[in-house]
């Protein structure tokens, strides 16, 4: 089965998907109060405008202190707005580690305890989402500066066939920017190389929810469209009792599937044809089986000869 892995890009400010102008409600969050968020804001834009990552480091950790304090707190959609923001553009620069204490990064009261950069800028988002639902694509804008540098690394440690690091990296961008196809297909094809089928068909199932209709993902979306139900007539294949009709019935599906978008498709046509006989569907295989060898061209000699096996069997 072929394997291909998408490469994430970062634009923010134009990513496809993203168009405030068809949000339900204007995105309008207020960080200007209390003074201690407000100072914070000004704190992030100064950062924004430096060049030297000490001088920009400087001015981020100034803004967590700030949104740390208790009076802040006050302001809980402004302030995990920001601190949001400060976290990921934190996380982002050289040499900055992905757990850190609360104390280097400049939290209020210089706590000694961990904390995990990602995990709290998507905590901190989530508030926001919760509380503004229209600001979610505000949020994934900054959402996807880690992403993209955890899913680029999962595919490099993929590539360089480090499939556990890959996997933790996959996983990790998605608690960040759970639309991620790319993150999905990482840990499908990790599943397939260890055998997991049913984990490798719940990630790329879960890979083409997150496709969605994102003309962008046109040609993987086919792929991996195909990659499932081939897997499980592998898995049928092998199986023995019950669970070889499971696993032909459920290719069987996801052939159908493909074939709604994909109608022309003769070696999808073949296997379902295939799949349905092995889940004691002789019916609808026959049916298929007669059509192949009415029309011979549109299939391979192999597939006619099964047709004709298997027609004679059905």
């Amino acid at each position: 089965v072929r394997q291909t892995f998408m490469v994430a890009v970062l634009a923010v400010g134009a990513l496809p998907g993203i168009s405030r102008a068809q949000a339900p409600a204007k995105c309008e969050i207020d960080d200007g109060k209390p003074g201690q968020v407000k100072d914070a804001r000004n704190a992030l834009v100064t950062a924004g405008l430096l060049g030297k990552p000490d001088d920009k480091k400087k001015q981020i950790t100034k803004a967590i202190g700030l949104l740390t304090t208790p009076q802040a707190a006050t302001n809980a959609v402004g302030r995990s707005w920001l601190l949001g923001r400060a976290l990921v553009t934190l996380s982002a620069m050289p040499d900055q580690p992905s757990i850190a204490t609360k104390a280097s990064l400049g939290y209020t009261g210089a706590p000694a305890d961990n904390i995990d950069l990602v995990l709290a800028a998507d905590s901190a988002f989530d508030v926001v989402e919760q509380a503004m639902p229209q600001c979610a694509g505000d949020t994934e804008e900054y959402r996807r500066v880690p992403y993209v540098g955890l899913v680029n690394e999962a595919v490099k440690q993929y590539n360089a066939k480090q499939v556990d690091s890959a996997v933790k990296l996959a996983e990790r961008a998605l608690i960040i920017y759970p639309k991620s196809p790319v993150a999905y297909n990482v840990i499908g094809n990790a599943r397939q190389s260890k055998d997991d089928i049913p984990g490798a068909v719940d990630a790329f199932q879960k890979m083409l929810v997150a496709i969605g209709t994102d003309t962008a993902y046109a040609e993987e979306k086919k792929q991996v469209m195909l990659n499932i139900p081939t897997l499980l007539a592998a898995e049928a294949d092998a199986a023995e009792g019950p669970k070889k009709s499971e696993y032909a019935k459920q290719a069987a599906d996801a052939y159908q599937a493909y074939l709604k978008d994909y109608p022309n498709d003769a070696g999808a046509q073949s296997g379902l044809a295939r799949v349905q006989l092995l889940s004691g569907d002789s019916t609808s295989a026959n049916k298929i089986y007669t059509e192949m060898l009415a029309s011979p061209d549109k299939y391979t000699d192999m597939q006619l000869l099964e047709a004709g096996v298997n027609a004679a069997r059905a």
